[in-house]
C-alpha cells in the first residue's frame, strides 16, 4: 500500500499548488418553472428571471403560430454570469444558455441584449427542430468499418449522417430575422458596413461557403451577416412563409442537399438565388457610395490581421500603439506598435509589444499603460459566484525601445480584485484611473487611484434610477473633471460625459444615431468620436468653443476609435475595409462639414430597475442529474479476428446498435454530470437479447457494451468507464488432457473498468491551454469460453489485473483555422501505473478441487511508465508548411514474477507499413518423442521497453486558403499532402535503448493525402489516403500498405490526454 499512499499524497500536493478552476462544487443556483420553460440561474441573477420568462412565453405563442410546432417538453434555460458573454441553443436537447450581459464584438452591431439574445436563441430551437428529419433526440445516424490490423489494404471509417441539412446562413439568418421582426434586432449600420464593403470589393462569401461555418473567425461572422441579409431579401421578395416552407421541406427524408429544397420552394436554384441577391446588393451599394461624394480617409499603416483597433500615440508621438490579431486566424489580440519615423526600415516598423488584448490607455507624461486582464489568481471568484477568473485593472510601463528578456520578472501591478473591469482611462495627472465595472447585467463608472487603495463607484448611484447595460470605452478629459464614456442605451450606443465636480452625467449630442469611442483632444478643445450620422460610421469632433459638430472623414467602409497625437495635429483611427479592420493615419486634420449644436448635453434616460430574486425559488446546489437523452443508431463492420489459416486477412463481422448520451442542462457548460454508453451486437443476436436469453453471450456472438460517465459536482472531476467486449473466433488450443492441439471455437470476453479523478489548471478540461493531474485506478478481466462440443461450453479466466496510477497531461494548441488538418502546438502526457497481474499458468493451468476445475495463476507485479507527445510547428522555410512529431515510449520494471512475464502482458508498438503481428510457433510439449507445437500471435514490436514515433512534413496542395467548393452535400475546405517517416523498436531490457543498434528498429516511409470537409452543412468530415512502405521486412509483414480513413478528425490530439491502457497492450487488439 506504500506506493498508493505516495500517489494520493502527490495528487493532493499538486492539486493545492495549481488549483485554478472550480467545478460545480459550491455553485448555487435556483430554478423556476413557467408553462413552457424551466429556468435555472446562478447566484445573484434572480432579478433577471421575470424579464427572461416573460419574453420567452411571449415568443412561444408567436413561434408556434409561425412554424406550427409544439415542442415535446419544456425548454431548459440556463442563465450564467461571467465576464465572458454569449448565448447559444442546442435544439437536440431543447436547451438555451444565456449570459447576463452584452458583448463588445467588433464584427457585430449593438442592440438591447436580453430581448435580442432570447429571441435569437429561441428561434434556433424552434426553427432547427422544425427542420429535423427525425426526433430531436436522434441528432445523427452513425456508421463505420474497421479492417483487421494485418490487412495490406485497410479501411478505418467512422462517420455520421446528420438528421438536419439546414445551411449555416439560413439558421443564423432566421434567428436574426426573427429577432428583428419581433423588435429586438435590426439591420444596423454596422452590419451594413460589412456587407457593403464586401459586396463592392467582390469579396462576398461564395454560395458554397455560406452553407457552412468555415474559415477564419471573420468568415463565421460574415455568414451571420450574409444570412440575415439573404433571409431578409427572400422575405421581402418571396414572403417569409417561403423561408418557413424551406425549413419544413428540408425535413423530408429524401432531401440530402438544401439546393434541391430551394428549387422546390422558390422555383430557382441556390446559385440563381445567390446571383439575384448579389446583383441587388451591388446596385444598392454603388448608389450609396456615389451619394457620399469624394472620400477622405487616412493611409493604412498595419499589414496583418482583420482586427486592428484602438490606436494610441506614444508619449513622444513617435509610435502608434494598437491592438491586432496579427497573423492569427481568430480574434485574439495583442498590443503592437508602428514607428512613424522614416529612418526605421519598413520591415521593422511594426513590432509586438505586450500580450494584452482589451481596451487600454496610455498616460503620456509617465509612459504608463492601464489595461484589464484575467491572468491573475487574485481575480478568481468563489464557487458560489461562478468560480471563474474575471477581468481586473492593471498598470504597467510601456516596453522600452530595446527590450530586455527577463524571465520570471513581473512588471505589472494589479489595482482591483474581482471587479470585472472592461475599459479604463488615466486622469491627466496619472494618479487616478476611471474604469467601467460590471455587476451581473449592469455597468458602472468607477475610479481608483494607482495604488489600488481608493476604489469608488461613481455612476450610476442607487438613487439615479439609471440602468446602463454596457460601458464600452472611457476617456478622461484634460481638464481633469470630465469623463466621457460610450454606453448602451437600450437601442444603440451613446456617449455621456460625467462631471466629477458636481457628480452630474449628461448625454452628449443625443440623437437616434449610433455614437461611440469618445476621445478628447490633448488641449481639451474637441471631443472626437465615431458616428453613423450619414448611415456610414465616420470620425467626427465637437468643438466646445464654437459649439459645432464637424465631420473629419468621409469613407465608404467605416471609421472608429479616434486617437490624437500629443500635439493634436495627427489623427489615427480604426477603419473597416475589404480586408477587415485596419489602422489609418491622417497626417493633417481637415474639417469636411460642420453643423451647430447649441445644447450638446442632455439628461440621461431613466428606466425602472429590476431588483430582488424570484419568490419561492430556494437556493440549492447543482444536482446535475442527467435527464436529457440523445440516441445515435449505428451500423458497424469490423474485422477483429483473422480468417482461418490466414493471419493477414480479416474476418468481417457486422454489428448494429445504439450510442446514447444522457446529460443534464449544465453538462455543455462544463458543469453537471453525464452518463454515456453503447451497445452493439450482431443482428442475429438481437432477438435473443430482447428475450433476455443466455444466448446473448453465446460463443459465436460478437458484441460491445460500454457505460461511461463523469460528474463535476465535486472539487475534482470524477470519471468512470466500463467496457465489455465479446470476440468470437476459431484458433488452436492445447488440450492438456489429450496432450494435443486442436482448432476450437471460442469467445474472448474482455472487461475493463477505469476510475479517474482529475483536476485541471487554467480554463478547465475544454481549454486549448490545459494542465491536468489525474489519479487512476482500475481492473481488467479476460475470460474465455470454449465450445467443447455441440452443447458443452467451458469457461475460464485467462487473466485478471488490478492497477493504480497517476497521470499528468499538458495541452497547448494554437487556435488556427487549419487546426483539424494540421494542428500546431503540443499535447503530452506522462503516466505511471502499478500493475498486479494474475495470468493463467501455461503448464498445469487448472487444479481439480472436489471435481471442479479451478484456474491456477502466475502472479506478476510491475511498474509501468508511459510518455506520449504530439507536437506541430510551422516549417521555417515555407509559410503554411508544418512539421509534426508523434513520439511514444513505455517501459515496465518487474518487481515480482513467479515465471518470466508472458509476452501478451508486454507493451507493444505498431508502425505504419507493417502488420501488427505475425503467427509463430513454439514447442509446447514432447510426447513420446513427438514434438507438439502450438501457434501463437507475436507482435512485430514488443518488449519490456518499446518506442515508436513518426515525423511528418505537411503542406497544402490547394493554392488558396480554402478549396471553397461544394459537391453534393459535401463542402470541401482544405487539401493537404504529407511525407511521413515512421519507426519503432522494442527491447527486453530497457537499458539496451542506450546502445543504438539499427537492427533493433523497424522503419517505414510513406505519403499521405488529407481532405478536410463538412457534410450536410454541419458535420466535420476528415478523409485520409495513406501509403506506407515497411523498409525492413518484406510482405506480408512489411512492404507496401495502403490505408483509407474517414472520420471527424485527423490527429485526434484530445485522445492522447486520456489514460493509455488498451492501445498499449496486445491483449486488447
Amino acid at each position: 500500500m506504500k506506493h498508493k499512499a505516495v500517489l494520493i499524497l502527490l495528487f493532493v500536493i499538486c492539486y493545492g499548488s495549481f488549483a485554478a478552476r472550480f467545478n460545480a462544487a459550491g455553485l448555487k443556483f435556483e430554478t423556476v418553472s413557467t408553462e413552457h420553460f424551466r429556468i435555472s440561474y446562478m447566484y445573484n441573477c434572480g432579478h433577471l428571471v421575470e424579464k427572461v420568462s416573460k419574453k420567452l412565453e411571449q415568443l412561444y405563442s408567436i413561434y408556434k403560430d409561425t412554424y406550427g410546432l409544439t415542442l415535446p417538453s419544456k425548454t431548459d434555460v440556463l442563465i450564467i454570469d461571467s465576464d465572458y458573454s454569449n448565448g447559444w441553443a442546442l435544439p437536440y436537447t431543447n436547451t438555451i444558455t444565456l449570459w447576463t450581459h452584452d458583448l463588445d464584438f467588433e464584427l457585430r452591431g449593438t442592440h438591447e441584449w436580453w430581448d435580442d439574445v432570447i429571441t435569437h436563441e429561441y428561434a434556433h430551437i424552434v426553427s432547427i427542430i422544425s427542420g429535423l428529419k427525425l426526433s430531436p433526440a436522434i441528432p445523427d445516424i452513425r456508421f463505420g468499418f474497421f479492417s483487421h490490423p494485418n490487412e495490406k489494404n485497410r479501411m478505418e471509417v467512422f462517420q455520421s449522417l446528420s438528421t438536419s441539412i439546414l445551411p449555416f446562413w439560413l439558421t443564423e439568418g432566421i434567428a436574426q430575422y426573427e429577432s428583428s421582426r419581433n423588435g429586438a434586432d435590426s439591420w444596423d449600420s454596422h452590419r451594413d458596413m460589412i456587407l457593403r464593403t464586401l459586396s463592392l470589393s467582390g469579396k462576398l462569401l461564395s454560395w458554397a461557403h455560406m452553407q457552412v461555418g468555415a474559415g477564419k473567425s471573420d468568415d463565421y461572422e460574415k455568414s451571420y451577416n450574409h444570412g440575415f441579409a439573404l433571409v431578409s431579401y427572400i422575405a421581402e421578395k418571396y414572403g417569409y412563409d417561403k423561408v418557413v416552407l424551406m425549413v419544413r421541406e428540408s425535413a423530408k427524408i429524401n432531401r440530402l442537399d438544401f439546393d434541391r429544397v430551394i428549387k422546390t420552394v422558390l422555383g430557382i436554384s441556390g446559385e440563381q438565388l445567390y446571383d439575384e441577391w448579389k446583383n441587388h446588393l451591388l446596385k444598392k451599394y454603388r448608389q450609396k457610395v456615389t451619394d457620399i461624394g469624394t472620400q477622405v480617409y487616412g493611409r493604412k499603416i498595419n499589414k496583418d490581421g482583420f482586427i486592428n483597433l484602438w490606436p494610441r500615440f506614444s508619449p513622444d508621438g513617435s509610435r502608434i500603439y494598437f491592438l491586432s490579431n496579427g497573423k492569427n486566424d481568430y480574434s485574439r489580440k495583442h498590443l503592437y506598435s508602428y514607428a512613424l519615423s522614416d529612418t526605421v526600415d519598413e520591415k521593422q516598423k511594426i513590432r509586438l509589444e505586450m500580450g494584452i488584448g482589451n481596451v487600454y490607455d496610455i498616460h503620456a507624461p509617465t509612459g504608463k499603460i492601464c489595461f484589464s486582464s484575467a491572468h491573475s489568481v487574485k481575480s478568481q471568484l468563489p464557487a458560489r459566484m461562478g468560480g471563474s477568473r474575471v477581468l481586473d485593472l492593471f498598470t504597467d510601463t510601456l516596453p522600452p525601445e530595446k527590450k530586455k528578456i527577463r524571465l520570471f520578472h513581473k512588471t505589472d501591478k494589479q489595482l482591483t480584485r474581482k471587479k470585472s473591469v472592461f475599459s479604463s482611462s488615466f486622469s491627466p495627472s496619472g494618479d487616478r484611473i476611471a474604469y467601467a465595472h460590471r455587476s451581473i447585467d449592469r455597468f458602472f463608472l468607477s475610479i481608483t487611484d494607482t495604488s489600488g487603495n481608493l476604489d469608488k463607484k461613481i455612476f450610476p448611484a442607487k438613487s439615479d434610477s439609471i440602468e446602463i447595460g454596457y460601458i464600452f470605452s472611457v476617456d478622461w478629459a484634460p481638464n481633469g473633471k470630465d469623463i466621457a464614456f460610450s454606453f448602451m442605451d437600450k437601442k444603440n450606443r451613446k456617449i455621456a460625459i460625467y462631471d466629477t465636480t458636481d457628480n452630474s452625467c449628461k448625454v452628449f449630442c443625443s440623437s437616434e444615431f449610433d455614437q461611440r469611442d469618445p476621445c478628447f483632444s490633448p488641449d481639451g478643445k474637441y471631443l472626437y468620436f465615431s458616428s453613423d450620422r450619414n448611415g456610414i460610421f465616420n470620425i467626427y469632433r465637437y468643438n466646445f468653443e464654437s459649439k459645432k459638430l464637424q465631420q473629419i472623414t468621409n469613407v465608404a467602409g467605416g471609421g472608429f476609435a479616434p486617437s490624437l497625437s500629443p500635439d493634436g495635429k495627427k489623427l489615427a483611427y480604426a477603419g473597416y475595409s475589404k480586408d477587415g479592420y485596419g489602422i489609418y493615419l491622417l497626417d493633417s486634420i481637415k474639417v469636411l462639414s460642420e453643423m451647430s449644436v447649441e445644447n450638446p448635453l442632455s439628461p440621461m434616460n431613466k428606466y425602472p430597475i429590476a431588483s430582488g430574486s424570484t419568490a419561492g425559488a430556494p437556493q440549492k446546489a447543482i444536482r446535475g442529474v442527467p435527464r436529457q437523452l440523445l440516441v445515435m443508431p449505428l451500423l458497424l463492420g469490423e474485422q477483429v479476428t483473422n480468417q482461418d489459416n490466414n493471419v493477414n486477412k480479416g474476418k468481417t463481422v457486422l454489428k448494429t446498435g445504439l450510442i446514447f448520451n444522457l446529460i443534464d442542462p449544465w453538462t455543455l457548460s462544463d458543469l453537471g454530470s453525464e452518463l454515456n454508453g453503447y451497445l452493439f451486437v450482431q443482428p442475429s443476436q438481437i432477438a435473443k437479447m430482447l428475450r433476455f436469453q443466455k444466448g446473448f453471450f453465446d460463443v459465436k456472438n460478437n458484441y460491445d457494451l460500454g457505460v461511461f460517465g463523469s460528474t463535476r459536482l465535486l472539487p475534482f472531476t470524477l470519471y468512470f468507464d466500463y467496457t465489455m467486449r465479446g470476440i468470437a473466433a476459431r484458433d488452436w488450443f492445447f488440450n492438456e488432457v489429450e496432450e494435443a492441439t486442436e482448432i476450437t471455437n471460442y469467445n474472448a470476453q474482455i472487461q475493463d473498468l477505469l476510475f479517474r479523478v482529475s483536476h485541471y489548471a487554467g480554463s478547465g478540461s475544454g481549454s486549448r491551454n490545459q494542465l491536468g493531474l489525474h489519479l487512476l485506478g482500475g481492473m481488467d478481466f479476460y475470460d474465455i469460453r470454449l465450445q467443447l462440443d455441440e452443447v458443452t461450453v467451458f469457461k475460464y479466466n485467462l487473466n485478471k489485473a488490478f492497477r493504480s496510477g497517476v497521470m499528468g497531461t499538458f495541452a497547448s494548441q494554437k487556435s488556427e483555422a487549419k487546426s483539424v488538418i494540421s494542428p500546431v502546438g503540443l499535447v503530452a502526457k506522462l503516466q505511471y501505473d502499478f500493475w498486479n497481474q494474475h495470468a493463467l499458468k501455461e503448464e498445469n493451468s487448472f487444479s481439480t478441487d472436489d471435481g471442479i476445475l479451478k484456474e491456477r495463476y502466475d502472479d506478476y507485479k510491475y511498474h509501468q511508465v508511459l510518455g506520449h507527445a504530439k507536437m506541430g510547428m510551422p516549417a521555417p522555410w515555407f509559410a503554411r508548411h508544418d512539421l509534426h512529431l508523434d513520439l511514444m515510449g513505455t517501459a515496465i520494471k518487474v518487481v515480482k514474477q513467479t515465471t518470466p512475464i508472458p509476452s501478451f502482458l508486454l507493451p507493444v508498438a505498431w508502425i505504419p507499413g507493417y502488420s501488427y503481428y505475425y503467427r509463430d510457433t513454439k514447442i509446447k510439449r514432447i510426447v513420446q518423442k513427438d514434438t507438439v507445437e502450438i501457434e501463437y500471435d507475436t507482435a512485430q514490436i514488443t518488449g519490456k521497453a518499446v518506442i515508436q514515433g513518426e515525423l511528418s512534413y505537411r503542406f497544402p496542395l490547394w493554392p488558396r486558403y480554402l478549396i471553397d467548393k461544394k459537391i453534393g452535400f459535401f463542402y470541401l475546405e482544405r487539401l493537404y499532402g504529407a511525407i511521413n517517416l515512421s519507426g519503432g523498436a522494442g527491447w527486453d531490457n530497457p537499458s539496451d535503448f542506450k546502445n543504438f543498434d539499427r537492427d533493433d528498429w523497424l522503419l517505414a516511409f510513406g505519403l499521405e493525402l488529407r481532405l478536410e470537409a463538412q457534410s450536410f452543412n454541419n458535420l466535420p468530415f476528415a478523409l485520409k489516403l495513406r501509403w506506407d512502405k515497411g523498409l525492413d521486412q518484406k510482405a506480408p509483414r512489411g512492404g507496401n500498405r495502403f490505408t483509407f480513413a474517414i472520420g471527424y478528425d485527423f490527429d485526434n490530439w484530445s485522445l492522447l490526454l486520456l489514460p493509455d491502457y488498451k492501445s498499449s497492450r496486445a491483449i486488447y487488439r
